[in-house]
Order: C-alpha cells, then sequence, then structure tokens
C-alpha cells in the first residue's frame, strides 16, 4: 500500500472512531456526566479497578475480531468497521480511564 493511500485510510478510521466515541458519549454519560460512568459502575459490582473492569469488557470485541481473522475475506468491510472501531475505541477508553484514575488519586 502506498504512504498517500495509508494516510488516507488513518485519517478515515480515526474519523469513524470520533464519530462513534461521540455517539456512545451521549448513551453512557446520561449519569452526572461522566464519560466513564459504566466501567466504573462495572468495577465496583465486581471489586476490581476501572481499567480491569475495561478489560474485560474488551476481550469480547478481540475474540470476535480474532475469529474473523481466521478467514478475514468472508467477512464484509461494514463487519471490519464494527469490529476494529470498537477494539481500537476501547485502547482509547482505556487511556482515559488511566488519566481519570491518575487525577482522581491525587486528589
Amino acid at each position: 500500500m502506498r504512504q498517500e493511500l495509508f494516510d488516507a485510510l488513518i485519517k478515515v478510521e480515526h474519523q469513524k472512531s470520533l464519530d462513534l466515541l461521540n455517539a456512545k458519549a451521549k448513551e453512557y454519560a446520561q449519569s452526572g456526566g461522566d464519560r466513564l460512568i459504566n466501567f466504573k459502575r462495572c468495577a465496583a459490582m465486581r471489586e476490581i479497578n476501572p481499567a480491569d473492569a475495561l478489560a474485560g469488557m474488551l476481550v469480547k470485541h478481540f475474540d470476535s475480531l480474532l475469529v474473523m481473522c481466521k478467514d478475514p475475506l468472508t467477512h464484509s468491510i461494514e463487519k471490519w468497521d464494527e469490529k476494529l472501531v470498537d477494539v481500537r475505541n476501547y485502547t482509547y477508553l482505556l487511556k482515559a480511564l488511566i488519566v481519570d484514575m491518575r487525577n482522581e488519586k491525587q486528589l
């Protein structure tokens, strides 16, 4: 793949991630505006930290991706987009959780 095409692909993929994160923010941040509240609630229920709770949820998405990789050309680009954006966004959310956890610890 040429560098120009790769760069264009990355820009498109980044925008897909931003669009989905923004759409999901409305769904998940209803309780007090904390975008990460679902991970914190799950962590509290399981008596673990929020990053560990997120990792548990990420495993489901990653498993689905690994199954698709066994026969990658049988899946539509739309299905790949769905799975890849989910996995990528979980890495962004994990970074946000780590920053949030560090900030809360400093208070």
